[in-house]
């Protein structure tokens, strides 16, 4: 099993794993920030061998000796700077993650330190950036388990530690939410304003999930979106949190947004549909 964590320190003294992964630029010359500090204590033997490697996309990865570190292997991985979001940076920041295992894999890596890619001079938002790596390591870990016995964010400051240890978290706050959740729905004296005012679509905000009218579940569960039975048809097949977090979230918006009356959300096909996903989110929470 994979040991996932967040620690505050610096990632060019870490100890007992065999890569730290670098935010290069695309030269992979050295700069400033993370990349110069470890381009400093490793040493110019460094810069030697990166001199030979021809640059590194924006998203890809190359790999390195680690020289006067004390772990074997540099990843050297090149984040997008942001631009305001549009220009494809989440994919891309995405990519860096997918590159650099992808790599270590190749050269039987299995502890792995990262920093935090693109959110110092690159500009990218430390929450969304948080996110976004903790999302991506979790699905890859989730298609490769015996691939890693360690991955790790080492962090520099208390801010941007506590952006990374939260996201670590989400397992136990969605099995918060889905008990507060469920208390409520299935509550037959509840007024229809506390399920469909702002509130739960706050929480669901909160654990990452999204709204998108429920097309993603549906493309997957054909029907299950709308149709409480067909949703317990299916429901033992689902196994992705996030998916099944939005969908909850884009039925609830679909009752505190559009329909003609808030009140229809205790309709009992309704009731039920909440209730048959809420408690397959509990369950699927308790088991991360």
């Amino acid at each position: 099993m994979t040991e996932i964590k967040a620690i505050k320190g610096d990632i060019t003294k870490i100890t007992g794993v065999d890569a730290i992964v670098n935010a290069a630029n695309r030269t992979l010359r050295g700069g400033g920030g993370v990349d110069g500090a470890i381009h400093k204590a490793a040493g110019w033997e460094l810069l030697k061998e990166c001199m030979t490697l021809g640059g590194c996309e924006t998203g890809k990865a190359k790999i390195t000796g680690a020289y006067k570190l004390p772990c074997k292997y540099i990843i050297h991985t090149v984040g997008p700077i942001w631009r305001g979001g549009n220009c494809k940076e989440a994919d891309l920041l995405a990519s860096c993650y997918k590159s650099s295992l992808d790599l270590a894999v190749e050269h039987g890596i299995r502890s792995i330190a990262f920093p935090s890619i693109s959110t110092g001079a690159y500009g990218f938002p430390v929450e969304y950036a948080a996110f976004i790596a903790m999302d991506t390591v979790k699905t890859y870990v989730e298609r490769k388990p015996a691939d890693f016995d360690l991955i790790e964010w080492v962090l520099f400051n208390d801010s941007t530690f506590n952006a990374y240890q939260s996201w670590l978290t989400v397992p136990s706050m969605t099995y918060d939410f889905t008990c507060k959740w469920l208390e409520k729905f299935c509550d037959s004296n509840i007024h229809y304003i506390e399920l469909v005012e702002r509130w739960m679509g706050d929480d669901c905000r909160a654990l990452g999930f999204e709204m998108d009218c429920g097309n993603a579940f549906n493309e997957k569960y054909k029907g299950a979106f709308g149709d409480y039975r067909e949703l317990k048809r299916i429901i033992d097949k689902v196994t992705d949190v996030k998916l099944l977090g939005s969908a909850i979230f884009s039925k609830w918006r679909y009752f505190n947004h559009w329909a003609y009356s808030g009140a229809e959300i205790l309709e009992p096909e309704n009731r039920e549909w909440f209730i048959i996903a809420l408690e397959k989110l509990k369950s699927l929470s308790k088991e991360n």
